[in-house]
């Protein structure tokens, strides 16, 4: 909030802070609230923020694209079309590695069915008996992911590092490595709902958590 963004620009000076708490259950009898202040009391007040590291996040996209970059450069290189006949048995060999893997990887897009992506998947509350405490919406949309996570990974599918290097095994040693990287939800949405809570209040919530699938990716 903007309040925390000043106290971060200017430490030195006083801050207070005003709390309200107000019940829902209107038996509760009007209490008082105070915080010890004492600076080594064991009770101090404590104030914890929680923001988004973007530098973290920006140097992963960057990792993980200096990976797939690699691994396409590799991926060209072992192409059985990409090179001249060698009598040099390292350059045979990676030649018979490339064509290994080129095979499979035209086998696996002929019968993948698709890469993974998201595809609609209407939940109606009723057929999951959440119909007892969930009142609105009675169904609504929530997707799901579908596919395959095949080597070589696109970027698009954001795939963590782990994954990239899951497909690569399988698909250089299957037998070792029987499990690709799995096509799942990497970002979920909100929906609003008008429920029971846990003591029998009607409640409304306008944003009740990871209900919808808005991306799919490869872990």
């Amino acid at each position: 909030t903007s309040a925390v963004r000043r106290w971060v620009t200017k430490p030195s000076s006083l801050q207070i802070l005003e709390i309200r708490i107000e019940s829902v259950f209107h038996s509760v009898t009007d209490g008082d609230l105070d915080f010890l202040t004492e600076p080594q009391h064991k009770n101090e007040p404590l104030l914890v923020v929680f923001s988004t590291d973007k530098q973290k996040l920006q140097l992963h996209k960057t990792e993980r694209h200096e990976l797939i970059t690699r691994e396409d450069s590799i991926y060209d290189i072992q192409s059985p079309l990409s090179g001249s006949k060698n009598s040099n048995n390292s350059l045979n060999e990676t030649n018979t590695i490339g064509h290994k893997i080129h095979s499979r990887v035209k086998r696996r897009g002929r019968r993948s069915g698709g890469l993974c992506r998201r595809r609609p998947m209407t939940v109606n509350f009723a057929d999951i008996q959440w119909d007892s405490w969930i009142l609105a919406p009675s169904s609504y949309e929530a997707y799901e992911c579908v596919g395959k996570c095949h080597f070589p990974v696109n970027e698009r599918l954001s795939p963590s590092k782990h994954a990239i290097i899951q497909s690569r095994l399988h698909l250089t040693m299957p037998k070792e490595y029987p499990r690709e990287s799995c096509c799942v939800p990497t970002k979920l949405d909100s929906i609003s709902i008008l429920y029971y809570d846990e003591y029998g209040v009607l409640t409304y919530k306008p944003k009740y958590d990871g209900m919808v699938v808005t991306e799919c990716g490869c872990r």
